[in-house]
């Protein structure tokens, strides 16, 4: 059996490596929106200034596919939802380790009850995640 001491050492490498991801996708996403952003901003501008010079058209037609690209990635790789399910995950295994620690309700029991208790709520609010997860993909 898994001890209290055990449990809360590898709950904390779990969380670390759920920020890590989180952060990951949190990065990917604001990099991709902050693109997206600038070149479709840019793009009315560009197209005022090709009355003087018609070959900055073809810029705006680079900025359109990217703007497509930018947007099918985000797509198709489902980057918020990535970002949203760690960050999910995150905050609901955090909230458990807090109750965990300080030996607040479930957590009131004796050391095994409490270990249990506490693999028995992360399988569940993980699997309630992943159906989220897998109803958005559909």
């Amino acid at each position: 059996m898994i001890t209290r001491l055990e449990l809360r050492d590898n709950l904390s490498t779990a969380i670390k490596k759920l920020e890590s991801q989180y952060k990951y996708y949190k990065k990917i996403s604001s990099i991709l929106s902050m693109l997206n952003i600038t070149l479709s901003s840019s793009i009315p501008i560009i197209i005022s200034l090709s009355e003087k010079n018609v070959h900055l058209l073809i810029i705006v037609s680079v900025f359109s596919a990217i703007i497509t690209l930018i947007q099918t990635t985000k797509s198709t790789f489902k980057i918020e939802d990535k970002k949203n399910l760690m960050g999910t995950a995150l905050i609901t295994i955090k909230k458990e380790q807090l109750l965990f620690d300080i030996h607040a309700s479930p957590y009131d029991q004796t050391d095994d009850e409490d270990v249990k208790t506490l693999v028995k709520n992360i399988i569940n609010s993980s699997e309630q995640s992943l159906d989220d997860f897998f109803d958005s993909v559909k």
